[in-house]
């Protein structure tokens, strides 16, 4: 009987795709895949590698953030759950490896960064003698320099698209006000056209840290005034006129929390809002709320807990395809930097 069963267990790799169906089993990412996985394990028969079929709902985490399985790569040890009946792969949980690391964009001097998706164009705003001015540079991986270091026009606030081709940022208006402004380019080699003023925000006057997502077809920012709200703008193209803007926060939180919100960043799946709460009475928080679907409200928040972040920061930008959180040093609170940026940062749950 014993020897029966030794033989069982034995040939069990070889008849299933996996060891132990329903079970949760460690091991390293060989390669990640749509709907295919190799991964490597400890088995009776020692380091075993099997190619892993998903299921179409497979719930993916890398560093406790929600990810997709083309994202795993060769060498993260994973958690992989089988279901017991389809043999599919219904969970994966992986680790990068790497901590999040601090590091300070020494080669710029300036303020309110923003990104092109890639993570290899970034915009800011400098205060030169002749007044302020946004700011580009260039960079051809995220582990280099930022080179190319051009000045634009005046202006305060950019947010780049996520293909580098539209601009927006608060200009100055005829009557020498800021408002919304919008520059655009043919693709992201190309100079920028004069910008316009944005009709649909005209009245918005002295509006603050607006950012636009990746697609160009929303933008979040804050409203003028003391009693101004993080809110959004949508439209249906680049081309479409924009939404009258609606607050992005739920009734208990706009009250809670309004009147110290201020640089808005939604995640590219809109169910993430990260910003800053700005406290006469105490330092600048990085905070973040989460909702079930882009159409909800945010009704409550957390504060992010990164032990790399610095203290005293404001215009948290995430880059999703680098993994990389920009900001810069709050000159207030004495930060000894002025753009920075946590490495292998993941968005919180």
């Amino acid at each position: 009987m014993r020897i029966t069963l030794i033989a069982l267990i034995l040939s069990l790799p070889l008849m299933l795709p996996f060891p132990l169906p329903g079970a949760e089993i460690e091991g390293t990412i060989e390669s990640g895949g749509e709907t295919q996985i190799r991964f490597t394990y400890s088995g009776p028969l020692g380091q075993t590698t099997v190619e892993l079929n998903l299921a179409s709902t497979v719930d993916v985490k890398i560093d406790r953030a929600r990810s997709r399985s083309s994202e795993l790569k060769a060498g993260m040890p994973a958690r992989v759950t089988v279901d017991d009946v389809s043999k599919l792969v219904t969970a994966i949980v992986a680790v990068r490896g790497d901590q999040p690391e601090f590091q300070i964009i020494a080669e710029i001097a300036g303020e309110h960064p923003s990104l092109t998706a890639d993570g290899l164009i970034i915009f800011w705003e400098k205060k030169d003698d002749d007044g302020l001015w946004i700011y580009t540079a260039h960079r051809r991986t995220a582990d280099e320099y930022f080179t190319e270091i051009t000045r634009l026009f005046p202006g305060r606030h950019p947010t780049i698209s996520g293909d580098g081709t539209e601009l927006i940022f608060l200009g100055m208006n005829a009557q020498r006000q800021r408002t919304l402004c919008s520059a655009r380019r043919r693709n992201s080699d190309q100079p920028f056209t004069r910008a316009v003023e944005i009709p649909e925000f005209k009245k918005l006057i002295y509006p603050k840290c607006p950012c636009l997502s990746d697609d160009g077809l929303m933008i979040t920012f804050r409203t003028p005034g003391t009693d101004g709200q993080i809110v959004v703008s949508e439209r249906k193209s680049r081309t479409a006129t924009w939404s009258s803007p609606k607050s992005l926060l739920g009734p208990g939180l706009e009250k809670e929390v309004s009147q110290f919100s201020t640089w808005p960043f939604l995640s590219k799946d809109r169910l993430t809002l990260l910003w800053m709460i700005e406290k006469s009475s105490s330092p600048p928080s990085l905070v973040f709320a989460r909702r079930s679907a882009p159409s909800a409200s945010f009704d409550s928040f957390r504060q992010v807990d990164c032990a790399s972040l610095p203290d005293g920061i404001r215009c948290p930008r995430f880059v999703e395809a680098t993994k990389e959180l920009f900001f810069n040093g709050h000159e207030k609170l004495g930060s000894n930097f002025s753009i920075g940026v946590v490495k292998g940062f993941s968005l919180p749950e």
